[in-house]
Protein backbone atom coordinates (compact mmCIF):
# COMPACT_ATOMS: atom_id res chain seq x y z
CA UNK A 1 0.00 0.00 0.00
CA UNK A 2 2.64 2.78 0.97
CA UNK A 3 4.65 1.88 -2.18
CA UNK A 4 1.89 2.20 -4.71
CA UNK A 5 1.24 6.60 -5.19
CA UNK A 6 -1.72 7.44 -6.29
CA UNK A 7 -2.27 10.79 -5.23
CA UNK A 8 -2.41 13.78 -7.82
CA UNK A 9 -2.80 11.03 -10.26
CA UNK A 10 -5.88 10.24 -12.49
CA UNK A 11 -6.60 7.59 -10.33
CA UNK A 12 -7.04 9.24 -7.04
CA UNK A 13 -9.90 9.88 -5.69
CA UNK A 14 -9.97 13.03 -4.34
CA UNK A 15 -11.15 15.70 -5.95
CA UNK A 16 -9.31 19.17 -6.21
CA UNK A 17 -9.12 22.43 -8.55
CA UNK A 18 -5.70 24.19 -8.25
CA UNK A 19 -5.94 27.58 -6.76
CA UNK A 20 -5.19 29.55 -9.61
CA UNK A 21 -8.15 28.16 -11.53
CA UNK A 22 -9.87 28.82 -8.37
CA UNK A 23 -8.47 32.52 -8.84
CA UNK A 24 -9.67 32.20 -13.13
CA UNK A 25 -13.60 31.00 -12.11
CA UNK A 26 -13.95 33.82 -9.40
CA UNK A 27 -12.12 36.30 -12.64
CA UNK A 28 -14.76 35.16 -14.51
CA UNK A 29 -17.23 35.53 -12.85
CA UNK A 30 -16.46 39.04 -11.93
CA UNK A 31 -16.94 39.69 -15.86
CA UNK A 32 -20.47 38.50 -15.55
CA UNK A 33 -19.66 34.82 -17.00
CA UNK A 34 -22.15 32.28 -16.45
CA UNK A 35 -21.47 29.41 -14.39
CA UNK A 36 -22.24 27.12 -17.46
CA UNK A 37 -19.39 29.27 -19.60
CA UNK A 38 -17.00 28.81 -16.78
CA UNK A 39 -17.56 25.22 -16.58
CA UNK A 40 -17.28 24.59 -20.13
CA UNK A 41 -14.18 27.04 -20.84
CA UNK A 42 -12.30 25.44 -17.93
CA UNK A 43 -13.94 21.83 -18.35
CA UNK A 44 -14.76 21.48 -15.15
CA UNK A 45 -18.50 20.02 -13.55
CA UNK A 46 -21.18 22.75 -13.25
CA UNK A 47 -21.58 21.75 -9.64
CA UNK A 48 -17.94 22.53 -9.29
CA UNK A 49 -18.03 26.14 -10.53
CA UNK A 50 -20.77 26.63 -8.78
CA UNK A 51 -19.12 25.59 -5.46
CA UNK A 52 -16.70 28.08 -6.11
CA UNK A 53 -18.00 31.23 -7.14
CA UNK A 54 -21.33 31.34 -5.32
CA UNK A 55 -21.06 31.22 -1.60
CA UNK A 56 -24.91 30.78 -1.33
CA UNK A 57 -24.85 27.76 -3.01
CA UNK A 58 -21.53 26.93 -1.20
CA UNK A 59 -23.20 27.24 2.18
CA UNK A 60 -26.27 25.42 1.20
CA UNK A 61 -24.12 22.86 0.01
CA UNK A 62 -22.04 22.17 2.88
CA UNK A 63 -24.92 22.01 5.11
CA UNK A 64 -26.53 19.24 3.19
CA UNK A 65 -23.48 16.92 3.19
CA UNK A 66 -22.02 17.82 6.76
CA UNK A 67 -21.43 14.78 9.24
CA UNK A 68 -20.84 11.64 8.23
CA UNK A 69 -19.84 10.56 4.60
CA UNK A 70 -22.94 10.85 2.11
CA UNK A 71 -20.99 9.72 -1.20
CA UNK A 72 -21.77 5.72 -2.26
CA UNK A 73 -18.52 4.22 0.25
CA UNK A 74 -16.67 5.91 2.29
CA UNK A 75 -12.86 5.69 1.84
CA UNK A 76 -11.29 3.16 4.28
CA UNK A 77 -8.01 1.78 5.12
CA UNK A 78 -8.91 -1.43 3.90
CA UNK A 79 -11.06 -0.34 0.73
CA UNK A 80 -8.17 1.97 -0.45
CA UNK A 81 -5.36 -0.72 0.04
CA UNK A 82 -8.17 -3.04 -2.40
CA UNK A 83 -8.36 0.10 -4.71
CA UNK A 84 -4.64 0.18 -5.33
CA UNK A 85 -4.42 -3.65 -6.06
CA UNK A 86 -7.27 -3.72 -8.57
CA UNK A 87 -5.40 -0.79 -10.63
CA UNK A 88 -2.40 -2.43 -10.03
CA UNK A 89 -3.39 -5.55 -10.83
CA UNK A 90 -5.37 -3.91 -14.17
CA UNK A 91 -1.78 -2.91 -14.94
CA UNK A 92 -3.11 0.67 -14.63
CA UNK A 93 -0.43 2.08 -12.16
CA UNK A 94 2.95 -0.13 -11.60
CA UNK A 95 4.02 -0.67 -7.51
Amino acid sequence: DKKVKIQGTEYDRKRKIPNSTIKKMLGMAKKQKSVAEIASKLGLNYTAVKYHVDAEFRKLYNATRNGKHTGKDHITVQNRIAYKRELVAAGKITA
